[in-house]
């Protein structure tokens, strides 16, 4: 990374941005790992907060009116006191998207249909 900066005269950040622009890196950390990183210096700190981030990050998945789903919740609707509620937490996307993908082909089993079911976005 050195190299390039003093080449290029742009900073690691900068470089770092072109090069997730281009494609070419998935994201800081990536950059970092490949490239490395001055010790301490901006692009280091965000990739650390970065790993961070991701170590922390859980997806909360939410489907209302599934069919199969165990309990009813009052959700404060109006044109209807109860519906099936399901909540799950998940560590990746891909987990939480599986999980619907479960739920929904139980819910087509039971007879039931898509527009039924909303999925509030979730993260």
């Amino acid at each position: 990374m050195h190299e390039l900066v003093d080449t290029l005269g742009a900073s690691e950040p900068e470089i770092a941005a072109r090069l997730i622009a281009l494609d070419l890196a998935t994201d800081t950390a990536d950059v970092v790992a490949t490239l490395g990183a001055r010790q301490g210096g901006t692009l280091h700190q965000r990739a650390r907060l970065a790993a961070d981030r991701r170590a922390a990050a859980v997806w909360v998945r939410i489907a209302n009116g599934l069919r199969g789903t165990p309990r009813a919740r009052d959700l404060e609707r109006t044109t209807t006191t109860k519906v099936h509620r399901h909540v799950s937490v998940h560590a990746t996307r891909a987990e939480a998207d599986d999980t619907l993908a479960r739920l929904l082909a139980e819910h087509d089993r039971l007879g039931g249909h898509r527009n039924e079911v909303t999925t509030p976005a979730t993260h």
